[in-house]
């Protein structure tokens, strides 16, 4: 097969376009954290080590460079040399299982499952406490937590690709699904979950209405003006709302003091299970909402092509043109090493900072790729990652409005309707909705996990992650 000629992108780069019309290309200089595939990697798997990924923090790199010759002294001197001029600025860690991350994904809709679950049931009992007291605090009737395991699917996440290619590689938002798989009338979680330090409350709520009929001929009522949601039935000569809101009240501030708490615990117990021994999770910087991600690159044992040819013809129909014919080829370079195509190479070290891998445009297209085998992903020069970070949310719970409906919140209060012509008294149900917990649910104001799978061109950009790792899996790999 003869030499595919590469497109030539000009001194200012090229943005891709039906013509390849010459523009100015991104600039790539505020990257500070990149990837790259050790020559050693696969070398170590048949000594039972680990396969890993080199992580670098480029500012850190730029400061080492900088002091290279100082640093290589010190070190000769048998010294430390001084950390804010010699910085560490490679990290290592290691693979981790697909399927593994995805039990992690479950244990995160877990968490959140049972935060949220815990937090309706423990607003009901307490609203119509002393009843659901009995039914629920004394009977532990669940259904129990069963979520489904994610689907493991790849996004590319907002800003992450330049503004000229934003087009034809989209950013598509992750789908956590952090719900309840089903909203149901029974508890998921066991009671002692929501019914903690909750005791019988024996304030009166409500008087009961009464209506009086003849032969089925209403006579008259004896009631009050409370709004129910039951027309058959009296409404109330007296119900405590004050009480019903304070217990509402009372149930959002427990559950954001301690369920929240405990919520945060959870997540990182998802993180970090030594019941998943393949799972290597790596805190950058951390999981502090907006101050990086937990990462993990990931790996299965696919070792099929249909996605990377299907990338080929994807970009080469997005992109047209000169670069968009060579996409397929590109793609598949290392498989007759193509002189021309091989001039897009690894940049070295003193220039990584002001360039970039291979074909900026057709390397971004990678990020659509999903997860593949360890040799797909070093041959194509991507990898994928697990993350999972934390944003600080205003929500209303349930979200759904469907849930909504089948959650409301409710005081349960009776009437009763008395027939005079057989003496009969019938006593019905007569909820009452509290504004405005029934019909927008519970509020929520604080943090949560969110999880994804983001497929990255080796020597990109990372997307979430910041500053330094917090550690290093070197010594696991020695």
């Amino acid at each position: 097969m003869g030499d595919v000629v590469a497109p030539i992108l000009g001194e200012t780069g090229g943005t891709p376009g039906t013509h390849d019309k010459g523009q100015e290309k991104p600039d790539y200089s505020p990257i500070q954290n990149v990837f790259s595939f050790p020559d050693t990697r696969l070398e170590t798997l048949p000594k039972g080590k680990l396969p890993y990924l080199s992580v670098h923090t480029l500012s850190d790199l730029k400061t080492y460079q900088q002091n290279a010759e100082t640093c290589r002294k010190e070190r000769q001197a048998g010294r430390t040399p001084d950390a804010s001029q010699c910085p560490t600025y490679e990290w290592q860690v290691p693979y981790s299982l697909a399927n593994q991350s995805q039990e992690v994904a479950r244990d995160l809709r877990k968490a959140w499952q049972r935060f949220e679950d815990r937090y309706y049931w423990r607003a009901a009992t307490a609203l119509n406490n002393p009843a659901t007291w009995l039914t629920r605090c004394v009977l532990d009737l669940n259904l129990g937590l069963n979520p489904q395991t994610p689907t493991l699917k790849t996004h590319v996440p907002e800003g992450v690709v330049p503004a000229q290619l934003a087009s034809k590689v989209p950013a598509t938002a992750p789908e956590p699904g952090l719900h309840l798989d089903t909203y149901l009338f029974f508890p998921q979680v066991s009671n002692r979950d929501y019914c903690d330090g909750l005791n019988p409350d024996l304030t009166i709520m409500f008087v009961p209405g009464v209506c009086n009929y003849l032969f089925g001929a209403r006579i008259f009522c004896v009631e009050g003006d409370t709004t129910t949601l039951n027309p058959l039935s009296p409404r109330p000569i007296y119900f405590n709302m004050d009480a019903a809101v304070r217990r509402i009240q009372d149930a959002v501030q427990h559950a954001h003091n301690k369920y929240l708490a405990e919520y945060q615990a959870d997540t990182v117990k998802a993180l970090v299970n030594p019941q998943r021994p393949l799972f290597f999770p790596l805190p950058w910087a951390s999981n502090v909402p907006g101050q990086g991600a937990v990462i993990a690159p990931v790996m299965n044992a696919d070792v099929g092509q249909n996605q990377f040819l299907q990338l080929g013809k994807t970009a080469k129909a997005r992109l047209g043109g000169a670069l968009g014919a060579n996409a397929p080829l590109y793609y598949y370079q290392w498989a007759y090493n193509s002189p021309t195509l091989r001039v897009h190479t690894l940049p070295s070290r003193n220039e990584t900072l002001t360039s970039l891998p291979g074909i900026w445009p057709l390397e971004e297209f990678k990020r659509l790729l999903g997860v593949s085998s360890l040799p797909n992903q070093e041959l194509f020069g991507y990898t994928t990652f697990f993350q999972a970070w934390q944003e600080m949310k205003a929500l209303m719970l349930p979200e759904d409005m469907g849930a909504k409906l089948a959650r409301p919140l409710l005081y349960q209060a009776t009437g009763t309707n008395v027939e005079w012509s057989t003496g009969a008294s019938v006593v019905v149900p007569a909820p009452i909705p509290i504004a405005p917990y029934s019909s927008l649910g519970l509020p929520y104001a604080g943090p949560q996990m969110l999880f994804d799978w983001v497929s990255v061109p080796e020597g990109y950009t990372i997307p979430r992650v910041q500053g330094r790792p917090a550690f290093t899996y070197a010594p696991l790999l020695r």
